[in-house]
């Protein structure tokens, strides 16, 4: 069931409708405003459009990054199950 959960972001108030828990909105929300805040900060008199655009670039180059520490560990996990199933399967055999 979607909920409607309002959130602030840069000191403006947005209504959402979400399918999540309204604390995992306003948890997203709290992240999003902090990445702003700290664009703003570092970026001098950007316009909020170009202000999101660097956050979204940021956020999902951090999104990349951890997908690809995601997909690493998947790997190494997968080569050690495949490895320890195959000594198993030599000590049963």
């Amino acid at each position: 069931m979607k909920e409607r959960v309002t959130v602030k972001i840069l000191d403006q108030e947005y209504q959402l409708l979400s399918e999540e828990s309204s604390e995992h909105v306003e948890k997203i929300a709290q992240f999003l405003d902090g990445k702003l805040r700290e664009m703003k900060a570092h970026g001098g008199a950007l316009s909020d459009k170009k202000l999101a655009i660097l956050a979204a670039f940021h956020i999902a180059s951090e999104y990349f990054q951890l997908k690809d520490m995601h997909d690493t560990l998947i790997k190494a996990i997968e080569s050690r199950t495949e490895a320890l199933l195959r000594r198993i399967g030599s000590m049963t055999q």
